[in-house]
């Protein structure tokens, strides 16, 4: 099977066996109208079916790993709808070097079927070996946004036409393709019933794409990872201290795909604005609030309580994760007042936090997850101010807990280990962590059962 993607240009159609998130995905489609491009950034749907283990599975058995997913396109066939004609989706080489087709090894595609593709709906046809070089068979060589629209198709001679072969798929079913591979797509014939597909690109990470095909924040690694866990914060509202950057914005970015309202509050009015305009590309700008305070101020930070509160109707779930690491030298060659400055206003930040949040949640219980740290375990030589605070915020987020209990409020520590933050600007090493790997525990953590759920307890995903 591997030959034939090399000699042929694609393989499958394999099966991506998930008819949940192919309903979910289709509903989706109705409801977006035409606005289908780069849905991997828009919809956790479309992140949770490309990323899911069968197709990914595939992927990094027929084109390896460490690739990245740069462009989604989905498509609609309704009665009427005309023809593709020829082409390909091997729009650049590496930025604006040529295209050359005897490289076979950094793009790709998936074609995926959401519904039945027959030729009644509109089936795909493709020409076997056309990613290859083609005896007296030329092809352009410019990167695509170098050339008119009307350039990206091309006459084919009649020897490789007769070559063509149409692919049905049924629904969920997908086949993997080089990027150069020529295909084109027939019109639907006089059928009722929408037919949806999505292609997905990928390339190599080391392939630099052009800002002409794709912004920055839409080239992401494959797989995702975010997936979705079925929704499992609908209608609960967060509200995440140091929310703006790092940790924080990316645990706001997986509440926010499972569903649930998030505040994010931060003392940088243009790093919220920021967050806030990246956040919301995921179509839940309804969902998303800001405010600038600083969580060492009590009546600051009090005010975006207030504010998430009169927004959303209610507070469920409070992270106290805005802090300072000041590595400010040994004990010895610092004065007291050194010292004490960022332990006094680490703990600020946790203490207010937590004490507003107790003020909020207590009527109907809630989840607070306070941000630890490693070193607040085991400590840190020349950084002991910052690891005594977050030594005496782990002593802190147990004694709250058995005080809260009584509200039905959980209270625990989340220590995400080494990530790559502004916090951490030389951050390097085989276990340095994204952001984006602590959603999946942060969502843990603010799902707990208010009744039996863990309470008093440390997370920690630090290795060793």
């Amino acid at each position: 099977m591997q030959n034939k993607l090399q000699t042929e240009g694609y393989v499958g159609p394999f099966s991506s066996g998930n008819d949940e998130l192919l309903q979910a995905m289709k509903s989706e489609l109705n409801k977006l109208g035409n606005n289908f491009k780069n849905l991997h950034i828009k919809s956790e749907i479309c992140q949770s079916l490309l990323s899911s283990p069968l197709i990914a599975d595939f992927v990094n058995a027929y084109f390896g790993k460490s690739l990245k997913l740069w462009r989604t396109n989905c498509f609609k066939k309704v009665d009427g709808s005309g023809e593709v004609s020829w082409h390909h989706d091997r729009h650049f080489e590496n930025a604006d070097e040529k295209v050359t087709f005897s490289n076979l090894g950094n793009h790709f595609s998936i074609l995926l079927a959401v519904t039945d593709m027959t030729e009644e709906t509109g089936i795909m046809e493709f020409i076997p070996g056309s990613h290859l070089p083609v005896p007296g068979f030329k092809r352009d060589e410019r990167p695509f946004h170098q050339r008119a629209i009307q350039e990206h198709f091309l006459d084919i001679p009649e020897e490789l036409l007769a070559k063509r072969v149409s692919i049905p798929l049924k629904r969920g079913e997908f086949i993997l393709f080089h990027s150069g591979l020529l295909h084109r797509s027939l019109p639907a014939q006089g059928v009722d019933v929408n037919r949806y597909s999505m292609v997905a690109r990928l390339c190599t990470a080391d392939t630099l794409i052009p800002n002409e095909l794709a912004s920055p924040q839409e080239v992401v690694d494959y797989p995702m990872k975010m997936v979705a866990q079925n929704g499992s914060l609908d209608g609960k509202v967060a509200l995440i201290t140091g929310g703006s950057r790092g940790i924080g914005r990316a645990i706001a970015k997986a509440i926010l795909a499972q569903g649930g309202k998030v505040m994010i509050v931060g003392r940088d009015n243009a790093k919220l604005a920021q967050a806030q305009s990246e956040l919301n590309q995921s179509g839940q700008a309804s969902a998303l609030g800001s405010l600038q305070a600083d969580a060492s101020d009590y009546a600051s930070l009090s005010q975006a309580f207030e504010l998430a509160h009169e927004t959303f109707g209610k507070i469920d779930i409070v992270f106290s994760n805005a802090a300072t690491n000041q590595p400010a030298g040994v004990l010895e060659n610092m004065t007291v007042d050194e010292w004490m400055t960022p332990f006094n206003s680490n703990m600020a930040c946790t203490v207010n936090t937590c004490k507003l949040a107790v003020q909020y949640l207590r009527q109907s219980g809630g989840n607070i997850i306070t941000l630890g740290s490693g070193i607040g375990h085991a400590g840190a030589q020349g950084n002991s101010s910052y690891a005594a605070a977050k030594a005496a915020s782990w002593v802190f987020t147990k004694s709250l807990a058995q005080e809260v209990a009584k509200y039905k409020i959980n209270v625990n520590e989340l220590i995400p280990g080494p990530v790559k933050t502004d916090m951490n600007p030389n951050a390097n090493g085989a276990h340095w962590k994204e952001p984006d790997d602590i959603g999946p525990l942060a969502i843990m953590l603010a799902t707990q059962d208010l009744e039996n759920g863990a309470t008093g307890q440390c997370f920690c995903l630090k290795r060793f």
